[in-house]
């Protein structure tokens, strides 16, 4: 039941989250990596508050949690940030 709380969690943080990072890099060229790189340590930031859990039992939620968020970045940054042409 932690896990779907986390996965919640995190997948509504996650549109705030990437506006915040977007910001943040407003106006640096090339800095898409970087960008996904913050986004993830941010989401990282967000599941270590939002549970109690610790040790290793952590360490599996951040990973499952990595691979939840990373196609999730790349579809909402698609959505919420288009590249125009």
């Amino acid at each position: 039941m932690i896990w779907l709380t986390v996965a919640m969690t995190v997948l509504g943080a996650l549109p705030t989250i990437l506006k915040i990072v977007e910001k943040l890099f407003d106006g640096i060229h090339d800095s898409s990596d970087d960008k996904k790189a913050m986004a993830k340590e941010m989401v990282k930031t967000v599941i270590k508050g939002a549970t109690e859990v610790t040790g290793p039992e952590l360490d599996k939620i951040l990973l499952k949690a990595n691979e939840l968020v990373d196609p999730f970045i790349d579809l909402l940054c698609a959505i919420m940030f288009p590249k125009e042409n």
